[in-house]
């Protein structure tokens, strides 16, 4: 499957400049999403190192999407490479002018899943 790069962008210099979401100016709401993602981030999404590599043969046969922006410094797109290549019927998809998430990835997102509608 494909490796596409996407960009909405027309400047040659495509940094993400997104903004935090607002739902983090209200405290409770930043509060439980510390604690999910600590909670999560702690306990290593309870994988082994290595595992989901280890076991994307499961998903050989099954297709599906990885989408990663470039300024991704929390995933960085070399970890979606790598499990791109051991999934082959996946579609990876960079977006130049994104980072963990902002507009323009979760559009990508919203591409992606009416592809797979269709």
């Amino acid at each position: 499957m494909p490796c596409v790069t996407r960009s909405g962008s027309a400047s040659s210099s495509s940094k993400s400049r997104a903004s935090p979401s607002r739902d983090f100016e209200d405290e409770a709401y930043a509060l439980a999403f510390s604690r999910l993602v600590t909670h999560y981030i702690a306990a290593n999404c309870w994988l082994e190192d290595g595992e989901l590599l280890r076991q994307a043969h499961v998903l050989a046969e099954t297709p599906g999407a990885l989408l990663n922006g470039r300024y991704d410094f929390q995933a960085p797109v070399e970890y979606a490479w790598t499990l791109h290549r051991a999934w082959p019927r996946s579609d990876l998809v960079i977006v130049d002018d994104a980072g963990h998430g902002g507009n323009r990835l979760f559009g990508e997102v919203a591409r992606v899943l009416d592809g797979f509608a269709r």
